[in-house]
């Protein structure tokens, strides 16, 4: 699948322990199907085996979920909030948010707080891309489209994460 965005190695998406975000409007086609939104690891398309390599941050349809995290090298220590993929109506815009705050990593859906889990694991990893919408050995596409993706190193309050829905949401009807 080519249908894809990579960025090269980012300094500035190396956030460390530190707090950031991550935002995208997701309209899937089928939410049951396994989907990257978004991965940041070092491994590239051509390496050919999956297991991401150093710091790894990822947001993926796990065919029960979207589970957001932060990760460790080859995913041998991986926390990070679900939400049921229940709550991403297929071909229909929703707002996800991906958010660490003072060590806690918090998912947020249409502007509501959903779910959370604690995480303090470092993100910097000085040869990591960026992929939206597949991660890399090309398995994993997502179906569907997304929007209106953003990174941030800082974390939005949780009044700020519904502000944004609010009016972007207006963006996304007929």
């Amino acid at each position: 699948n080519s249908n894809y965005l990579m960025q090269p190695y980012n300094s500035d998406l190396d956030f460390g322990t530190n707090d950031f975000s991550f935002m995208v409007w997701i309209n899937p086609n089928n939410n049951a199907e396994t989907g990257i939104i978004l991965h940041r690891s070092a491994k590239n398309i051509s390496d050919g085996a999956w297991g991401g390599s150093g710091a790894i941050i990822q947001a993926e349809f796990n065919g029960t979920n979207l589970y957001g995290h932060v990760a460790t090298d080859a995913f041998n220590t991986v926390y990070g909030p679900s939400v049921p993929y229940a709550e991403f109506a297929n071909n229909t815009w929703t707002h996800y948010a991906l958010v660490r705050r003072s060590g806690v990593l918090y998912a947020y859906v249409n502007g509501e707080e959903y779910s959370s889990a604690a995480n303090t694991l470092t993100t910097t990893n000085t040869s990591a891309k960026l992929y939206i919408g597949q991660r890399p050995v090309s398995t994993r596409p997502f179906n569907g489209r997304l929007s209106l993706f953003r990174a941030s190193a800082t974390a939005p309050s949780p009044e700020q994460i519904k502000k944004i829905y609010e009016d972007e949401k207006f963006l996304f009807q007929e």
